[in-house]
């Protein structure tokens, strides 16, 4: 069995003043293992948002048992400081180094960048979130909504 591929994203919604978190867990064959939608009820910068993604992307991976994580999000900036082994003194730097100190409890890990159009199932678990009224967790079967994008990223 390979690594799970974790993809991460947020969004921002300025009308409610919150934000949406979306996760999505894949096992080495593209399929559907677990996802994750979560609204926070405050606002964050896009910077923070889309950090704190990639935090709860990596702590679901964490609590499902996983121990080969690739960790993907269309968020350069933060799969790039994710990557580097110096201090963060961005707004959201105390999220990266968590990030980095839980990594080094996993068997294996790699973070990558990928294009939006790559990202489009967490994107839309991360839209989801504003339909919470806190999160919901999916395990082994793949919510209605989000069927024809995990079929669509998944042959390509």
């Amino acid at each position: 069995m390979g690594a799970v591929k974790i993809n991460f994203d947020g969004a921002i919604f300025s009308s409610i003043k919150a934000v949406g978190i979306g996760v999505v867990i894949r096992d080495w064959r593209g399929r559907f293992c677990a996802g994750l939608s979560r609204l926070i009820r405050r606002p964050l910068s896009v910077e923070s948002v889309e950090t704190l993604a990639a935090c709860c992307a990596l702590d679901l991976g964490r609590q499902l048992g996983y121990s080969s994580i690739v960790l993907e999000g269309d968020a350069l900036s933060v799969v790039e400081a994710i990557g580097k082994k110096e201090p963060n003194l961005s707004e959201a730097g105390h999220l990266i180094e968590l990030i980095q100190s839980s990594t080094e409890l996993l068997m294996d890990f790699s973070s990558s960048w990928v294009w939006r159009s790559a990202n489009g199932v967490a994107d839309a678990l991360a839209h989801y979130a504003c339909q919470c009224t806190d999160s919901a967790l999916w395990r082994g079967v793949c919510p209605y909504f989000i069927g024809p994008l995990i079929l669509r990223e998944s042959s390509s």
